[in-house]
């Protein structure tokens, strides 16, 4: 194998190697137990005066209404893009809490590292049945300013979300924090966990969905059962602690694949280009697609309109997962490239998505499709339908991801886990719009389209141009000094 070669491997497999070969807890609360004794101790105590104060002050009682008064009068002068944005905070207490355990779990299981997967299915598995329990206990009803998309009828002493979100975000800090290879990282990665846990509690105190007490005795309640748990069970395990390395995300580069192959990326314009223009050959010219359209919003709104809460809840996530989550998924990967210079892959992030808007902002007020005259979940009437937008930065966000992860893959099933989960997000997201009327079928699927030309496009010439520079190898480009010699060493 060639010097450059070696190099090459050596970049390739380290970020996946490093990340999903020790992702294990630090043992910070088996070495000292009295971090994690604290820890459970102040949240009792917290929780303790809280729940008293329930159950015997009036006073107390009072104040919690009079605060939801005046947080309901604060919901209604507040612009309707900010509740939006405070509202994903109910999908990041839940959605996002069960899938995140789910996939954490499943890695455990898969590695055998029975600590985490201990600390993961009694954390958090322990802490929503101890909710549950003193939810009912408690049995304090709702508060009553909720607003229509989201009206909740179980108790609402302490906060469900709150409890969840404290154990799952707080352990994948926990997890995550120590393997982080600088301050800045290390810092980076604390602030947006944080934001998560103080959006899911601003969800529940502007929606009405919680009083103050609620969500402070959630808060209160999770740390108790985290510092318990998660120091019990390092203690139980302490034989098994295994060293600390930080995580290697120096590499997370393009691996190049579209500038060397760029028949690839031109296949993928030329499918979506077609694709797009005949659906928007067949809207314009009323072909028969536009029954088929009307005959998938009749049957799926009919079934939304009798779907249990369940289904309503997870189809609306769909929403959040195709806005603000992609959101945040750009914002975080833009920072990190600017962090390391990447400019290859912040130029091709940020033109496809921004660009990818710009194009869309364009074709529906070309197309000026009205949206189905009726629908579930958050009701759209002002923009019009054709094509989906959601759609569109979608399949631009996650493919995106999944081309720069997805080769990173230390072995064959994480990459296909990887490439299916990717590919079941972007069709969710999809069909949800569908689902709750929001769009037409060919409305989801000219996003799709137009999002897979515009991809494919801007990243394969983005990497053809900078296939040119010397240190252009293999997909990897060379971002310092230090990297070059030390491929050059290898």
């Amino acid at each position: 194998m060639s010097t450059k070669n070696v190099g090459s491997f050596i970049q390739e497999n380290r970020l996946g190697r490093n990340i999903f070969h020790g992702l294990r807890s630090p043992g910070l609360l088996a070495r000292r137990p009295v971090i994690g004794v604290m820890i459970f101790l102040l949240g009792t105590f917290i929780f303790g005066i809280l729940a008293y104060n329930l159950k015997t002050n009036q006073a107390f009682i009072h104040w919690d209404m009079t605060t939801a008064q005046m947080l309901h009068t604060a919901q209604k002068n507040t612009p309707w893009f900010l509740m939006e944005n405070i509202m994903f905070g109910f999908f990041l207490g839940k959605e996002m809490v069960i899938a995140i355990g789910a996939i954490l779990a499943i890695y455990f299981l898969y590695k055998r590292f029975w600590r985490e997967l201990t600390m993961v299915l009694v954390g958090l598995g322990g802490g929503g049945m101890i909710w549950y329990v003193l939810s009912r206990y408690f049995d304090r009803p709702r508060p009553p300013y909720q607003i229509d998309v989201f009206v909740l009828k179980d108790p609402s002493f302490p906060s469900g979300l709150a409890v969840m979100t404290i154990l799952c975000y707080g352990l994948l800090a926990y997890l995550l924090i120590p393997r982080m290879t600088s301050r800045f990282w290390k810092g980076f990665i604390g602030v947006v966990l944080a934001l998560a846990i103080i959006l899911v509690g601003l969800y529940g105190l502007m929606f009405g969905a919680h009083y103050v007490t609620d969500v402070i005795a959630g808060y209160a309640l999770g740390l108790a059962w985290a510092g318990l748990v998660y120091t019990l069970v390092e203690r139980l395990f302490e034989g098994g602690m295994a060293s600390q390395k930080n995580a290697g995300f120096d590499d997370l580069r393009s691996p190049g694949l579209l500038g060397r192959q760029p028949i690839i990326g031109f296949a993928m314009v030329l499918l979506g280009g077609l694709t797009f223009g005949a659906l928007a050959y067949n809207l314009v010219a009323h072909g028969p697609l536009l029954q088929l359209d009307t005959s998938v919003y009749k049957a799926l709104l009919a079934r939304a309109e009798a779907a249990p809460w369940s289904v309503y809840e997870i189809m609306l996530f769909g929403f959040f997962v195709g806005k603000q989550a992609v959101q945040v998924i750009i914002a975080i990967l833009s920072i990190y490239f600017i962090y390391k210079r990447f400019w290859p892959e912040l130029a091709m992030l940020n033109i496809s998505s921004m660009g990818g808007g710009v194009l869309w902002n364009f074709f529906i007020n070309y197309f000026a499709r009205p949206r189905p005259p009726e629908q579930t979940g958050l009701v759209i009437t002002t923009i019009p339908t054709f094509p989906s937008g959601h759609a569109t930065g979608v399949l631009i966000c996650f493919a995106f991801l999944a081309y720069v992860l997805v080769p990173r893959m230390p072995s064959p099933f994480w990459k296909w886990t990887l490439s299916i989960v990717t590919l079941l997000i972007i069709l969710f997201d999809g069909f949800s719009r569908i689902f709750q009327a929001n769009h037409y079928l060919t409305d989801v699927l000219a996003g799709y389209a137009l999002g897979l030309a515009w991809l494919g496009l801007v990243c394969t010439l983005i990497e053809i141009i900078f296939m040119r520079n010397k240190n252009y190898e293999g997909g990897n480009i060379a971002s310092s000094p230090r990297q070059t010699s030390s491929r050059q060493a290898v």
